[in-house]
């Protein structure tokens, strides 16, 4: 997917992200604010265990760690 951004234009900006105002469509880091038409969420292929109780028992039976797509628009 990155090969494909860069091909046509898009700019990659990589820093950690402290806030996203979804529907202004702006992207918040700590020096720097950015609007942007479009936002991806890469959060990586791995899931992190929140480590509560019941949690591996409830796997499958209401908890989840797929993420779906939205469009706020």
């Amino acid at each position: 997917m990155k090969e494909q951004a860069i091909k046509i234009g898009l700019e990659i900006i990589s820093e950690e992200v402290i806030e996203i105002e979804v529907k202004k469509r702006v992207v918040k880091t700590k020096d720097r604010e950015y609007k942007a038409s479009a936002i991806i969420v890469a959060s990586g292929t791995q899931p992190r265990k929140l480590g509560i109780l019941g949690e591996d028992r409830l796997l499958g039976k209401g908890v989840s760690y797929c993420a779906t797509g939205y469009n706020y628009g």
